[in-house]
């Protein structure tokens, strides 16, 4: 197996993390491994394009180098997730993002764009 295809096998393992947490209403958690499944699956663009591994977390950055378009709502989207990195994770004024908490259905928007992502990659 490829680098670039465990990346992708571990951005599906974050993806399932995603759908256990949405169900569980832990919706910090899954918006971290929301985030994760994408960083995750934009290394593995990275990596099968450039055969180097970014040690970036931000993923605007890394879909700028995956040198594709993305439509400006998933740019947004990977914005958000780009907060939600550190504020899902950590309490009081680490944590949470600007928000606060994201809601069950952007949680849910998350999961998509991260499964679609996912979905249109392959090695």
């Amino acid at each position: 197996m490829s680098e670039a295809q465990l990346w992708l096998v571990h951005a599906q393992a974050d993806l399932r993390a995603v759908e256990v947490l949405l169900t569980s209403e832990l919706y910090g958690l899954a918006s971290f491994h929301a985030q994760q499944a994408v960083e995750k699956t934009l290394k593995a663009k990275i990596l099968l394009k450039t055969g180097q591994l970014p040690r970036v977390h931000d993923l605007v950055v890394l879909a700028e180098r995956c040198g594709e378009t993305f439509d400006p709502d998933i740019l947004i989207t990977f914005e958000e997730l780009s907060v939600l990195y550190t504020g899902s994770r950590y309490p009081g004024g680490w944590g949470s993002g600007p928000a606060g908490q994201p809601s069950a259905k952007k949680v849910q928007s998350y999961l998509l764009v991260a499964q679609q992502l996912l979905n249109d990659t392959t090695c």
